[in-house]
C-alpha cells in the first residue's frame, strides 16, 4: 500500500452546533408583542364564539317560522315581552310577522358580527406576524445548521437506512391501505370543522 493511501476506520461525523451563548433573553418591550398576540387571540375565539351561538339562535328561529307556517306548532305561541315576561300569541299571521322581526334583528346581528370576525382575524394574523419578524429578527443568526441535538448527530449511513427505510414503508401495501384510511379520517375531520365553523 502506498504512503498516503491508508484507509481510515472512523468516518467523519456531523457536528451538531451548540446553542449560542450570546443570545439575548426577551425583554419587557418583547413579551408585550406575545401578550398581544394572546389577547388579541382571545378575542378572536370569543367572537368566533359568539357568531356561533347567534348563528344557532337564527337558524332555530328559521326552523321555528317553517314549523309555524307548516301548522307543525300549535298556536298559541309565547313570545318575549321583556326580559322574564312573556305573551301568548293565537294568531298565525301575527305570530309569523313578530318571527320575521327577530330572524330579522338576529340575522343583522349576525352580520355585524361576521364583520368583527373578519377584521379580528386579520388583526390576529398581522400580529402573529410581528411576533414572527420579532424572532426572526431576534433569532435568525443563531438558527443551528442542522436540528439534531448534541450527541444524537447521526452519520452518513445511518441517514441512508433511515431513508431506506421510509421507502420500504411507501412500497408496502399495508402502509398504502393505513395512509389511505389516515387520509379519508384526517379529510372527514376537516369537513366536520368546517361545518361548526360555518
Amino acid at each position: 500500500m502506498a504512503k498516503g493511501e491508508r484507509k481510515r476506520s472512523n468516518d467523519k461525523k456531523e457536528k451538531a452546533v451548540p446553542p449560542n451563548k450570546e443570545a439575548k433573553p426577551i425583554n419587557q418591550m418583547e413579551v408585550q408583542y406575545f401578550q398581544q398576540l394572546i389577547n388579541i387571540s382571545n378575542q378572536y375565539g370569543k367572537l368566533k364564539q359568539q357568531l356561533a351561538e347567534y348563528e344557532v339562535v337564527l337558524k332555530n328561529l328559521k326552523d321555528k317560522r317553517k314549523k309555524v307556517q307548516k301548522g307543525e306548532i300549535e298556536m298559541p305561541i309565547m313570545f318575549p315581552l321583556g326580559k322574564k315576561s312573556f305573551y301568548p300569541c293565537s294568531d298565525k299571521k301575527e305570530a309569523l310577522k313578530e318571527l320575521d322581526s327577530e330572524i330579522k334583528v338576529v340575522a343583522n346581528a349576525v352580520k355585524g358580527i361576521e364583520g368583527q370576525v373578519d377584521n379580528g382575524a386579520d388583526e390576529y394574523v398581522a400580529a402573529a406576524f410581528r411576533l414572527m419578524d420579532l424572532l426572526e429578527h431576534k433569532y435568525s443568526r443563531y438558527r443551528p445548521k442542522n436540528v439534531y441535538t448534541k450527541g444524537c448527530s447521526p452519520k452518513g449511513k445511518e441517514k441512508v437506512l433511515f431513508e431506506e427505510e421510509l421507502d420500504k414503508l411507501a412500497e408496502s401495501e399495508e402502509s398504502k391501505e393505513k395512509m389511505k384510511k389516515a387520509l379519508k379520517k384526517a379529510q372527514k375531520e376537516n369537513e366536520k370543522m368546517k361545518k361548526k365553523e360555518e
